[in-house]
């Protein structure tokens, strides 16, 4: 477990993620939506009929059918181009146990910090062994 440091990020703010990134895209049913335009159309059977018997027989055949829900489908395809697409996206700790990091720096003044932190340790520990080693000589 690291630190549980907490800091609130501005507006762009620049940060570095290191973790895992899922992203989900949601421009919803196809097939309810041509269902439902179906539906709609049903509802209006003269307009119905108007545009899609072609023998004007008064009654849709397979054939006339099948043409209405090709438009249908094409309309709900035209439809989902023109709207927007919801995605969202979760960056979180990955699974199979590799580092999970938010930091607000830049990736290069990340690197640089630790560096400076690693060295900084190193230098504590040779003083340390320093000393150690000068103690153990003077106290016999």
């Amino acid at each position: 477990m690291g630190w549980p440091l907490q800091r609130l990020l501005g507006v762009g703010a620049r940060v570095c993620v290191l973790g895992e990134f899922r992203s989900h895209s949601e421009t919803g049913d196809t097939n309810a939506a041509i269902a439902a335009k179906l539906h709609e159309w049903k509802r209006d059977q003269q307009g119905l009929l108007a545009r899609f018997d072609l023998d004007h027989d008064g009654r849709l055949s397979e054939a006339e059918w099948e043409a209405a829900r090709a438009a249908a489908a094409r309309e709900c395809q035209t439809q989902t181009l023109q709207s927007s697409i919801t995605r969202e996206s979760l960056i979180s700790e990955p699974v199979n146990g590799e580092p999970f990091l938010i930091a607000p720096l830049s990736e290069a003044a990340l690197e640089r910090r630790e560096k400076l932190f690693a060295a900084l340790y190193l230098t504590l520990g040779l003083v340390g062994v320093v000393v150690c080693a000068w103690a153990i000589r003077h106290a016999a």
